[in-house]
């Protein structure tokens, strides 16, 4: 978290970012993307992701899913 504190910490007098949702909502999409889980994403696009200010958390602004073909026997 250090590094995303020098990335999205306090600039030009704005607020720092919410880093700690950011680095939460990255975790949750890595545990969804793991391999054996029900939803067999192939591949997901986040972007635009919006960062709020400390406490505001973080959102998606749009999301694009594609699934992985079913495979024989499923």
């Amino acid at each position: 978290l250090e590094l995303l504190d020098v990335v999205f910490g306090e600039v030009r007098g704005e607020p720092p970012l919410d880093v700690k949702a950011f680095s939460d909502a990255v975790l949750a999409v890595g545990s969804l993307m793991q391999e054996g889980t029900e939803q067999r994403i192939a591949s997901l696009d986040l972007n635009p992701v919006l960062i709020g200010s400390v406490g505001e958390g973080c959102v998606a602004l749009d999301a694009v899913v594609f699934e992985e073909a079913p495979r024989s026997g499923d």
